[in-house]
């Protein structure tokens, strides 16, 4: 399949390259040794661009894991508070509060 690489800058010209797969498969003893050799035409490329992301656009990322473990973790506290106080009163432990 083609390839092309462009690293970063949109002035620098591509590195064109080919993406190859290979298969291995075990001989009994009643085959014959053989080489079979296929060529597929691909009709698709893959054009592989990198680019940097912007400081701010991390710091957004980041903020947004950050946030999202935050409240699930809230969640999981609630939960588990609100389970223990269920047990507690059931069993007529402690003050409910």
């Amino acid at each position: 399949m083609p390839t092309s690489f462009r690293a970063g800058s949109s002035f620098s010209s591509p590195i064109e390259t080919y993406q190859f797969t290979s298969t291995s498969h075990s001989r009994t003893k009643d085959a014959l040794p053989s080489l079979i050799v296929s060529y597929e035409v691909s009709p698709i490329q893959v054009r592989i661009t990198a680019t940097h992301q912007p400081l701010s656009e991390f710091l957004i990322n980041l903020c947004a894991i950050v946030g999202g473990a935050f409240a699930i973790f809230g969640i999981l506290d609630a939960v588990v508070f609100e389970g223990g106080n269920i047990v507690k009163k059931k069993m007529g432990i402690g003050k409910q509060f």
